[in-house]
Parts: C-alpha cells; sequence; structure tokens
C-alpha cells in the first residue's frame, strides 16, 4: 500500500470542544492529523484515540468471536473493544410522550431529533410537523424554543429531522436542494429569519431521514451546502437514518459525500437485514457492510422501543444486551442505539433497561 507523504507548514493552535465523551482538537488545514481524547462525565482524560484507519475492529471476546477472523479491520492492526455509546431518540410524532423539556430531563437521552420538517422541496413552502405538539401555521411551536436551549444546557444535542414515512418532500434539482438548505440555516440553525417555526432556539444540526419522494440524487447537494453554512463558525451536525438494506435507497449519495457524522441505521422493517436470534447472521453481515462502507464518525444501531413502533423488527431488551450489543460494541465506529420513537420508549421503558450496556 502506498504511503502518502505530506509536507506542512507549523501548526496553529488548535480549536477543542467537547461532544458525546470526546475532547475533539481540531486542528488547521495545515496540520497532518487529528486526535481524539476520551474523557468522562467530570472531564478527566482517560484515554487518547488515534484518527480512525480501520472501519472495524474486533476484539476478541466471551462470546468466541476470533479476534483474528475478517470483520472489516486491518490485518495486524491491534484489537480492542470499544467503550460506552449513547442513546438517541425520535420526539415529535406522538403527543402522548410528554413534552420535550421532560424528555430531556429525564437522562436517558444524548441526541434528541425532532421530527419532522416533513414538507419541503420542489416548490413547496417548508413546514414542520410535530403531531399535536403544536401548532406551526400559527406560530404556536415558537414555545419549544425554552425547550430545546434546556436540552442544550443539559448537554443534548437537539437535531431537526427531515424526511420522515409520508409524502410530500422531494427535491428538483440541485438549486431546489440549495435554497432546501439555506431555508433550515435560516430558519433552525445559526442563520437569521423572521419566520423561525421553532423560535430563537438554534439547533445542533440536521437528521437526514429520506425514506420517500424524489430527487434523491440532490441529498448530496443538500448535505454540501449545509456543511458549507457551518466552516468557520457553529458545527452544523449532519446525521442520516438509511434503511438497512445496503446501499439505502433513498440516501446513498448524501452518504457517500463523507460529511455525515452519525449515521443511525434503522436495522427494522427489513427482514433481510435485522435481527433474528435463530438465524443472526444477516444482520451481523449487513452491520459490518455498513461499518466498513460508510465514512462516518460514528455508526448506530437502530430500534423500534416497542412492537408496535414498527412492522416488524423488533428486539426484546435482554436479547439486545445478551446476543447483539456484544457483537456490535467491538465496531471501532460503534456509537449507540437509535431507537424509535420517545412514545414507545415511555410505554416500555426500554431505553432504560439497555442504558447500562450501551
Amino acid at each position: 500500500m502506498e504511503k502518502e507523504v505530506r509536507h506542512w507548514l507549523p501548526c496553529a493552535r488548535p480549536n477543542r470542544y467537547s461532544f458525546l465523551g470526546y475532547e475533539n482538537i481540531n486542528k488547521p488545514m495545515s496540520c497532518l492529523t487529528a486526535r481524539r481524547r476520551h474523557v468522562d462525565v467530570a472531564g478527566e482524560n482517560v484515554a487518547d484515540e488515534e484518527p480512525q484507519g480501520a472501519d472495524e475492529v474486533v476484539a476478541e471476546g466471551s462470546d468466541g468471536v476470533d479476534g483474528n477472523a475478517d470483520t472489516g479491520g486491518v490485518a495486524g492492526e491491534k484489537l480492542r473493544t470499544n467503550a460506552g455509546g449513547d442513546t438517541v431518540i425520535y420526539w415529535g410524532q406522538d403527543e402522548r410522550e410528554g413534552s420535550l423539556t421532560e424528555t430531556c430531563n429525564s437522562g436517558l437521552y444524548k441526541i434528541v431529533n425532532i421530527a419532522f420538517l416533513a414538507r419541503f422541496g420542489s416548490g413547496r413552502e417548508p413546514q414542520i410537523n410535530l403531531a399535536g405538539h403544536c401548532e406551526p401555521a400559527s406560530n404556536g411551536c415558537k414555545i419549544l424554543s425554552t425547550e430545546i436551549k434546556n436540552c442544550q444546557k443539559r448537554g443534548i444535542k437537539v437535531i431537526l429531522s427531515i424526511g420522515g414515512g409520508d409524502p410530500g418532500y422531494s427535491l428538483s434539482s440541485a438549486g431546489d436542494a440549495t435554497n432546501v438548505a439555506d431555508f433550515i440555516w435560516n430558519n433552525f440553525l445559526g442563520g437569521k429569519s423572521r419566520t423561525r417555526p421553532l423560535g430563537d432556539a438554534v439547533l445542533d444540526g440536521v437528521d437526514f431521514d429520506i425514506e420517500v419522494g424524489g430527487g434523491e440524487a440532490f441529498y448530496a447537494v443538500l448535505a454540501r451546502r449545509l456543511s458549507q453554512h457551518s466552516r468557520g463558525g457553529r458545527k452544523v451536525y449532519l446525521t442520516a437514518a438509511p434503511q438497512c438494506p445496503f446501499p439505502d435507497e433513498h440516501q446513498n449519495g448524501a452518504l457517500s459525500t463523507g460529511l455525515f457524522d452519525f449515521v443511525w441505521v434503522q436495522f427494522y422493517n427489513n427482514e433481510q437485514c435485522q435481527f433474528d436470534s435463530g438465524d443472526p447472521s444477516k444482520f451481523q453481515n449487513s452491520w459490518k457492510q455498513w461499518v466498513s462502507s460508510i465514512k462516518a464518525r460514528k455508526i448506530y444501531l437502530g430500534l423500534p422501543a416497542s412492537p408496535s413502533a414498527a412492522g416488524s423488527g423488533f428486539v426484546p431488551a435482554q436479547t439486545v444486551i445478551r446476543e447483539v450489543l456484544p457483537f456490535i460494541k467491538r465496531s471501532r465506529k460503534y456509537g449507540g442505539v437509535m431507537l424509535w420513537d420517545r412514545s414507545a420508549d415511555k410505554q416500555t421503558g426500554f431505553s432504560r433497561t439497555i442504558k447500562g450496556s450501551v
């Protein structure tokens, strides 16, 4: 393998910020590498982690998986087990789930996705749909601004999820994608607009949950434009929730940009890749493919929080603890678990049950 050698000017002072347990050290373009230092909740350093090399690294463990197995890692690289992950939840599609403040104050989640910006693109006026929590047409959702800020003060990232399972959105051109990105920036992120639907709170990023519609090729343009907005200012986190069949039918182009920080794959509603205790190999092979193929910082296991939250693919919490997490936590890119959704989780206590194992 060829080794690329670069010559750099001296580095300027790095910028540091902490997110999801990592102290990120961002160096200017003239620096060769960046290093992440894992820190505990008290802020004490635990261990340094070098930049990602192999997409997946598997360590020998108690469930009999050989550390030398072909699991997507790089031959000869030191094997290790990943540290703990985080839980991500979707909020906004069932008024029985309680308030956003209650969700964040539960202490169960590190990221909350507000679902959804369900209407946009192709000449449509963008509109959020929060299923009875508030009425955006009368500016009634601006009351959420205080709740969003409360979540952020607790160290929780609040992200706007766009798309969803209902028709009502699509992109017709690169220009259309750029316009939608600018609308999102000005109305939900760090831009300025008189008509911000959620008030003056600045959300932390955008989640792509693209399941229907058209213009799939233009979501890459949307991602690039959103990424451009974070240059020189507050970072815009980009996340995605693709279906587990690889490559994703609607989001492969966007994911191929390499701009996404976190990808929570929906391992449900698709029997060919969701977990089955009788034949876990389908899920395991799908997980390894996602981890090795997608250039994202972290990959998350997406699950329904109750049997009724999805058509298929519900896995009991104890099965997740015993049979699923020990396998996926060996991946260097393991990020944690995403659950659909807060309403289901509130009823079953799923996230609370798995919290100590995630």
